[in-house]
């Protein structure tokens, strides 16, 4: 069975958080101020992309070097692993967003950034 865990990229200190107790605290937080602030014309409590913050999910894979993969990740070649909801896993996609291959596999990639922490890589 593999691991669930998740990361979330913070935008207001431009860092990746992977301490979960953080992720959980700063999940908690975020509810709380959705929840008293009802008039954002949010469609539910749980809308956390509001303020940039985005949850990436552990695709249960490493890399060829042991390196975690997450949704989001950018390969060597500047493809993006994400979820493909059509086919319920996650899959590789290219720079213009084609489906490139499914299922992951991690062993064959090398990890070296995000779309968020390293945007420059996707040009």
């Amino acid at each position: 069975m593999r691991e669930i865990k998740f990361r979330i990229w913070n935008p207001a200190g431009n860092n990746m958080l992977y301490d979960i107790d953080n992720v959980f605290e700063c999940l908690k937080q975020q509810i709380k101020f959705d929840q008293s602030m009802p008039d954002r014309g949010f469609v539910s409590a749980y809308d956390h992309r509001s303020k940039g913050i985005v949850w990436m999910q552990f695709t249960g894979l490493k890399d060829k070097n042991g390196v975690e993969i997450y949704d989001g990740d950018i390969d060597k070649s500047g493809n993006v692993i994400k979820w493909n909801s059509d086919k319920a896993m996650f899959a590789l996609y290219s720079k213009e967003k084609r489906l490139m291959s499914w299922p992951l596999f991690g062993k064959e990639l090398k990890v070296i950034g995000s779309i968020h922490s390293n945007p420059e890589l996707l040009k």
